[in-house]
């Protein structure tokens, strides 16, 4: 009798806890289309797809209190952009009821194609040229018995943030097939996106998202200027302003232009004697030539003028192969100037 009341009260500890398992919702798919070489290649980056996998996850429990089954990698499918984009197939092998299946679509609109949709067009028509890229985002969770508990699509329309960065813009900053952002950027957008997505409360269908660019000299200066404080410079024309101990500066470029630096023939030019030395114990001397880049700066508030000078090395005989331009580098040494 007692083992009969044992064996009852087992079952009942036994069903009590499958009613109240936690649930865990499997990533099955995420079907990605674009043809944005630095999206692909962030995409197939394990840290990033961890990094992503992990925020996909924190905002499931959020928003939906479920977590995911497994936050070590995506399972990505990349789809050719010239093939038909078929419906999603919501098809999965594992049956078990403590599991919900998520599918996922990522798509890169045209952004012309998709405001060419009358219920795309916004009423801020300068949205239409701010925005760089869109993409579609669909997510789809069904039950084990492929009923659709959750169903929700957004659109990102991505455009370019005012960001203090170094050097020339990526690809001019942000546009069609050239999302020119770091993976800090874009993992910071699919933040953004999953916890809107993810959102049962959520009515919008479209959100404008702006995304700091990324810049070609932060990958070669960033290291030297990390932690740092940086200024933003707004350049119209050829003025800059920028704040500076509370108050605003105001410098003016000159037009730039270089002097060739005349070390052979028969009016050679005559220079400083360390630069003259520097330059024919060059390696490349024979080969190369050498120019001063100058250019004028007039600082407007304090009343004060400079001089840039930077000596700088041109050496044919370094052409990157199949490319069709002079290998440029400033040359080494103490010998670049800022005169006042």
């Amino acid at each position: 009798m007692i083992k009969k009341k044992l064996i009852c009260l087992l079952l009942f500890f036994i069903c009590i806890h499958a009613a109240f398992a936690q649930k865990k919702i499997v990533l099955e798919k995420i079907r990605f289309l674009s043809s944005d070489i630095p999206v692909k290649n962030f995409l197939q980056d394990e840290e990033i797809k961890k990094t992503i996998a992990r925020q996909f996850n924190k905002s499931l429990i959020k928003l939906q209190q479920i977590p995911l089954s497994d936050t070590s990698t995506l399972p990505i499918v990349f789809v050719n952009p010239y093939d038909n984009i078929l419906p999603l197939a919501t098809n999965f092998s594992k049956i078990d009821t403590n599991h919900l299946h998520l599918f996922i679509d990522f798509l890169e609109a045209f952004p012309p194609s998709y405001f060419a949709q009358k219920e795309n067009y916004p009423l801020d028509s300068n949205l239409v040229k701010r925005v760089g890229i869109v993409f579609m985002i669909r997510a789809l969770i069904i039950n084990e018995d492929r009923e659709i508990v959750f169903n929700e699509e957004l659109n990102i329309l991505v455009s370019s943030a005012e960001s203090p960065g170094m050097g020339t813009l990526y690809g001019k900053g942000i546009q069609y097939n050239n999302l020119g952002v770091t993976p800090k950027g874009f993992t910071e957008l699919m933040k953004t996106t999953t916890d809107i997505l993810f959102d049962p409360k959520n009515e919008m269908y479209s959100i404008e998202l702006k995304v700091s660019p990324a810049y070609v000299l932060d990958n070669y200066i960033f290291p030297l200027t990390q932690n740092k404080s940086r200024t933003y410079v707004k350049k119209i024309k050829n003025i800059l302003t920028f704040p500076y101990q509370d108050k605003m500066e105001m410098l003016r470029m000159g037009e730039p232009r270089y002097e060739e630096i005349r070390l052979k023939g028969k009016k050679p030019g005559r220079y400083p004697e360390a630069i003259t030395a520097a330059i024919k114990n060059n390696a490349h001397y024979s080969n190369s030539d050498f120019v001063f880049l100058q250019q004028e700066w007039r600082d407007v508030v304090n009343d004060k003028s400079y001089q840039l000078i930077l000596t700088t090395q041109i050496d044919p005989e370094n052409l990157p192969d199949g490319e069709q331009f002079l290998f440029t580098n400033f040359f080494p040494g103490n010998f670049h100037y800022l005169l006042l």
